[in-house]
């Protein structure tokens, strides 16, 4: 999947799953604008192509997901969402992210 392909798919579904090569695409042909290291974790991106502000993170099932925002403050929103959500699992409080939700 190239970039192209990639933003057309996410004009249509709210999270779209790519592999590694079309991760490397993403990350060659975007801005990193915000990217997060949690401990035990893939890094957490919010990147830039254009006008067009994506978010990208690994499941727990190691699945690559892209979703699509309309500002980069919900996306920086979104990541400090998901950065507490990964402190209070940390924590052992026994709850789960859902990343297609």
């Amino acid at each position: 999947m190239d970039l192209h392909d990639l933003l057309r798919e996410l004009k249509a579904k709210p999270v779209v799953r790519i592999d590694d090569a079309a991760l490397g695409a993403l990350l060659s042909g975007s801005e990193i604008l915000k990217e997060e290291r949690p401990p035990g974790i893939d890094p957490i991106r919010v990147l830039r192509i254009e006008d067009t502000i994506l978010f990208q993170e690994t499941s727990d099932r190691k699945e690559i997901l892209v979703r699509r925002f309309p500002s980069r403050e919900e996306a920086y929103r979104f990541l400090r969402a998901r950065l507490d959500a990964h402190d209070r699992i940390w924590d052992g409080c026994g709850c789960r992210i859902d990343y297609w939700g």
